[in-house]
This record gives structure tokens, C-alpha cells and sequence, in this order.
């Protein structure tokens, strides 16, 4: 938006050359000082060209939302190729880092050591959730290029998922995911995700399952809900 007004500017001024201008209206109160120009404050930073994302890191930060909204995942890696600079990116629901670039023309073993921790990596080392487990393949939804087709947010449907048990904590219950409810639309924050469940031995109890992400020095909403469920009658 500041490179737009910018050239809007210069037009404005390179089209009003030779033309006087009109006075700017004087403040009320201090009819001799100059009008000053207001500071957005909420997007000085974000009007900064050297902290806008490129088209390739906005491209690969949208990668990174499908792939945590469609799995849960904790974290997301990835990487940007671009000529023969390579840089590093780590996704999660608290920050986005990416790393200095180097040239695999001049170090080709570290795009090959960046390639094979990608390929050999486990789920968990991936950022997958080691508590969920995705359905076989017959039973996953299929998703064709359509307007019309599930969303990326729908892939977790059929999974199980393990949860410590209500009242043993040495057992745990296996749910099954029935339906996404809500899902988070940004990349950094709580990342709040509500599904519908049911116990695989109870199909027919349904209930809310959340993930959510929520910032260590606020109170969390479980601890909230047990004390009003203590405190107010029954």
C-alpha cells in the first residue's frame, strides 16, 4: 500500500507542475501549524517493504496453513528454492522463523542433507500429532480440484484419535473424528480447532473435541470450566 501512494504521490505532483497550489486549511486553535501527518501504528510494520513476505514465502506460509489445519499438526517445515539459494522455514502456532539463505551451487551437500531429513524424518519428528492416527486410504475423503470439494480442513475426518481417559489416567479412549466444526483461519495464534467425536466403543455419545494453542500465562479454559462445573448446582 506505501509503494501505491507513493507512485500516486509523484504522479499527483509530476501532473501538477506549473500550477499553484491551494493553501492547506489552517487547524482550528493553532491556525499557523501545519497539518502532521496521523501514524497508523497498527500497520507501521507491516508497511515496511523489508518485512513484507515475498510472493514465494506467502506461498509457502499458505502451504504451511493447509498442512496444520488438515492434520493438526504442531509445526510445519519447509523450504524455499529460489536459483540456487535455499533457505529454511519453520512453521508453528507461536512464530515463523526462517533461516540465512546459502547457494547449494556452492554447498550442494547441505541441500542434500536438508533433502534426506525430509524423506527419512518420522511423523512425530514432522510435527504430526502422535496421539492421531489417520484412516487407511479407502476410507479418507476424496478432494478433486472443485470448488465444491472437502476442504483441506476435512482431511482429518475418520481419523482416531487417544486421549487420556476421564477418570483412569493410566487408560486411555480411542474417539473417532466425525466432523470438523471450526477451524482456525490464521497462521499464528491459538490455532483454536473443534471437532466432532464419538469413542470408537460409543459410537452413538457424541462429543466436542478442541486443540487449541493457547498463550502459557493466561489461564486455561479447562481449568475455568472444571471450577464452574464444581461451583454451580446441579
Amino acid at each position: 500500500m506505501s509503494l501505491i501512494a507513493a507512485r500516486a504521490d509523484k504522479t499527483s505532483k509530476a501532473a501538477g507542475k506549473g500550477k499553484k497550489r491551494a493553501p492547506a486549511p489552517a487547524r482550528s486553535g493553532s491556525p499557523s501549524a501545519p497539518l502532521k501527518k496521523r501514524k497508523n501504528n497498527d500497520s507501521e510494520d507491516t508497511q515496511d517493504p523489508k518485512r513484507r513476505p515475498t510472493d514465494h514465502q506467502a506461498q509457502l506460509a499458505a502451504y504451511a496453513l493447509d498442512s496444520l489445519n488438515a492434520s493438526s499438526r504442531h509445526y510445519v517445515c519447509g523450504s524455499i528454492i529460489t536459483d540456487f539459494k535455499v533457505s529454511l522455514w519453520y512453521f508453528n502456532r507461536a512464530c515463523v522463523i526462517g533461516s540465512s539463505s546459502f547457494s547449494f551451487n556452492e554447498n550442494p551437500s547441505l541441500l542434500a542433507l536438508i533433502l534426506y531429513a525430509f524423506n527419512t524424518c518420522g511423523d512425530e519428528a514432522a510435527g504430526f500429532d502422535p496421539r492421531l492416527k489417520f484412516p487407511s486410504t479407502n476410507k479418507r475423503l476424496e478432494r478433486p480440484i472443485e470448488e465444491s470439494a472437502p476442504q483441506h480442513y476435512e482431511d482429518i475426518v475418520n481419523s482416531l484419535v487417544s486421549l487420556p481417559h476421564p477418570t483412569n489416567t493410566s487408560a486411555t479412549v480411542q474417539y473417532c473424528i466425525l466432523e470438523t466444526l471450526y477451524t482456525y483461519r490464521g497462521l499464528v495464534g491459538r490455532g483454536t480447532m473443534v471437532y466432532k467425536v464419538a469413542p470408537v466403543d460409543d459410537p452413538e455419545k457424541p462429543l466436542a473435541y478442541k486443540v487449541g494453542w493457547p498463550v502459557v500465562v493466561r489461564k486455561l479454559e479447562a481449568d475455568t470450566i472444571k471450577r464452574l462445573r464444581k461451583r454451580l448446582p446441579k
